[in-house]
């Protein structure tokens, strides 16, 4: 059984740029984490894995959910956004810690108060990896842009062990719900960066405009 975090989105808000094709909508976002702190993100950078990952997820406009988009190579895009091991509290994450008390075991769930997406993102959104590739949950459809930040954000490793309190239906804690790496299969990966020359050759816009969002719900899914 797999198990993670879920916030879904209430409200029309979407991405573009950034060398994404077209206006992305924004359904939802959720968490991957480890037992430990040395294992828990689903992206490796330079073979080195963080606690933690978050995932963002949005839909081509051109489909009306990400059901309907999770059979076209890129009905889908998703921002991965890697969570490393800081000596300080995130207080921008303070409103989902909290509701994480009221979804203890799978299939609860927590209405929680408005806040703005871009505060749980890192501050630098132009340098990313982007790469074709597949859902990590069951039916791992080949439909996602991915755009992986390079840099990462912070939390305590007490905001982090908060993850790990979860439990599924047997009452045991949920840990280690990551997918494995997978072999890249001839996909390429790029890297956006500011400061490339263009002299040098191509390379992607290196800017991703991201809206201003608001959440309503809370969720915790198997």
């Amino acid at each position: 059984m797999y198990y993670v975090v879920q916030v879904n989105l209430d409200g029309d808000y979407s991405i573009s740029g950034g060398g994404l094709q077209g206006s992305y909508l924004t359904a939802q976002f959720h968490f991957h984490w480890g037992s430990t702190l040395k294992q828990g993100s689903e992206h490796l950078v330079d073979s080195t894995a963080y606690p933690a990952e978050i995932h963002v997820v949005h839909y081509s406009d051109r489909f009306t959910s990400v059901p309907a988009a999770a059979n076209d190579p890129t009905g889908l895009a998703v921002l991965g956004v890697f969570i490393q091991e800081s000596n300080e509290d995130n207080s921008n994450f303070n409103t989902i810690i909290s509701a994480i008390q009221d979804v203890q075991q799978a299939g609860n769930q927590s209405e929680i108060q408005v806040f703005d997406l871009n505060s749980i993102l890192p501050d630098d959104l132009t340098r990313f990896y982007r790469y074709p590739g597949s859902l990590t949950t069951p039916e791992c459809n080949e439909a996602i842009v991915w755009t992986v930040f390079k840099k990462p954000i912070s939390l305590s490793s007490s905001q982090i062990a908060r993850f790990r309190t979860l439990q599924n239906e047997a009452g045991e804690p949920i840990k280690d719900n990551f997918r494995p790496p997978q072999q890249l299969n001839g996909r390429k990966v790029v890297f956006s960066d500011p400061d490339y020359d263009p002299s040098h050759g191509s390379v992607l816009v290196p800017s991703l405009l991201v809206s201003i969002f608001s959440f309503v719900m809370f969720t915790f899914l198997k």
